[in-house]
């Protein structure tokens, strides 16, 4: 067989590098026997399992509050999506094996409607006032609206899926990306169909429910969150496995006071949400963190500021966001001074998803550093997670690409 390299295409270094395995992803079979290596990254790319939060504490539970979505969908999804109706009903069951044990409630599917929005199904922020003014949902707990797959690879959960914050309104798009499959079948030639199929199934599935439970943690006030490694992080990712303990308590009492509000009237929702980002000072996006405080903070101007003032943002392109500490990030060695800032500034940046200060902080870096791994590295998970044409992220991904002749990725030791 010798030196044989199995090839990997644009598309398939796009759906690796979008789901942050890169450099593990890309191999050489003279580093390995081809199927091998081929079995080990299919493991890699097999996303994480989902599972519930766990409560903190002993208490039995009550039995499961069962809660009633509506959902209108356009005939672009049905079209993109074989048996669109049950595939629907199969994720809000996936979704429930989550937020059973999280939230003790049960989500069940009272129907699926025809939709044709007149505003088209490009931007989903226009979809969603459509929606509810279709359905007000009186009747049901959730209204969702499913409509066409994104023409573009996208991983910002804003491209995938919108939602009222908070509300009962929620679109999604249909994940139905031929473009990955065609990557796995491609890259991962050396497996049988079924092992092929099996791990597109599962990507699209953990997907498309992390994206289900994205936007109803939205609903119940939950802001996107500063750890990657959470289901309210701005930016999808397949390791992704639960929502963070703070997410967990802010929808819990969200849920509450909408079922329930004598229960837990405006004041003490508003007292006890405070108390929350208080004592979770770090969780959530800075600005998203105020947004929050701003909701709640009405007639609760005799209680302590639940925000300390922010501190200053290190390097230029974190100027006006409160900089979180990112202690896992390492950094070139062979970058110093301003340079490693430069760095360290645009990978903070890249995680609370300000994508235009990643760009700004890491531009002077790429041409001074053509071949350091690490900083291409970065622009290409910075192009990728803020999502584009396959062009664009092939343009900033092509240092990390094997050569023609075949080697190792340029840019590689």
């Amino acid at each position: 067989m010798g030196a044989r390299v199995v090839g990997w295409s644009v598309v398939g270094m796009a759906v690796c590098v979008g789901l942050t395995c890169l450099p593990s992803c890309l191999f050489d079979s003279r580093w390995g026997e081809p199927k091998r290596m081929q079995e080990a990254a299919a493991r890699r790319a097999t996303p994480k399992a989902l599972r519930a939060t766990p409560t903190g504490d002993s208490t039995p539970r009550e039995a499961l509050r069962v809660l009633h979505v509506r959902a209108h969908a356009t005939p672009r999804f049905l079209s993109e999506v074989s048996h669109g109706e049950r595939e629907f009903e199969e994720t809000v069951s996936r979704a429930n094996d989550v937020l059973g044990p999280t939230l003790q409630v049960r989500l069940e599917v009272s129907e699926v409607l025809p939709w044709s929005p007149r505003v088209g199904e490009g931007e989903l922020e226009s979809l969603l006032p459509e929606l509810a003014a279709s359905d007000p949902g009186k009747d049901v707990d959730w209204v969702v609206g499913l409509v066409g797959s994104s023409p573009k690879l996208e991983l910002a959960f804003r491209q995938l899926g919108r939602s009222n914050q908070p509300g009962k309104h929620l679109v999604l798009r249909a994940m139905n990306d031929a473009k990955e499959y065609d990557a796995i079948a491609a890259n991962l030639s050396e497996l049988p169909e079924s092992d092929r199929r099996a791990l597109y199934r599962a990507r699209i599935e953990h997907k498309t429910t992390v994206v289900f439970l994205h936007e109803l943690g939205h609903s119940l006030g939950a802001p996107h969150e500063v750890a990657p490694s959470t289901i309210m992080h701005a930016v999808y990712d397949s390791d992704v496995t639960e929502l963070s303990g703070p997410a967990v308590e802010l929808m819990r009492w969200t849920l509450l006071h909408r079922l329930d509000p004598e229960s837990l009237p405006d004041a003490e929702l508003a007292a006890r949400v405070l108390e929350l980002v208080a004592a979770n000072e770090g969780t959530w996006l800075p600005e998203e963190r105020e947004g929050l405080v701003a909701r709640h903070g009405a007639g609760q101007s005799q209680r302590p500021s639940a925000t300390p003032p922010a501190a200053a943002a290190p390097v230029a392109a974190g100027a006006g966001h409160s900089p979180v500490a990112h202690p896992s990030v390492a950094t070139p060695e062979a970058l110093t001074g301003e340079d490693r800032a430069r760095f360290e500034s645009a990978s903070q940046a890249l995680a609370e998803k300000r994508f235009g200060d990643a760009w700004q902080a890491i531009l002077p870096l790429l041409d001074a550093y053509p071949t350091e791994p690490m900083v291409q590295d970065l622009r290409c998970r910075i192009a990728m997670q803020n999502g584009g044409s396959y062009e664009m992220i092939e343009a900033n991904c092509r240092a990390l690409l094997p050569t023609p002749g075949g080697g190792r990725p340029r840019g590689t030791p």
